[in-house]
């Protein structure tokens, strides 16, 4: 893997711990707020839960960019 690769990872990584404790807005069936995180991994769970059992094929290499760079130096 290329070196400029890896610190975008580690850069996507840093910047997403914040969303531990983001507030999602909107309802949920119980009234209760979640975080982003809560939010994103129940829906990865399910995602690779159900994908799994309807045998729905997956890439292995993803196609979404999200726009996260190193800084230029």
């Amino acid at each position: 893997m290329k070196q400029q690769k890896i610190n975008d990872i580690l850069l996507f990584l840093q910047r997403s711990k914040g969303l531990q404790t983001a507030k999602r807005y909107g309802s949920s069936l119980r009234g209760e707020q979640n975080t982003v995180a809560e939010h994103s991994w129940r829906l990865a769970l399910m995602a690779l839960v159900i994908g799994s059992e309807c045998k729905v094929e997956r890439e292995h290499e993803s196609h979404a960019h999200f726009g996260y760079r190193s800084r230029p130096r």
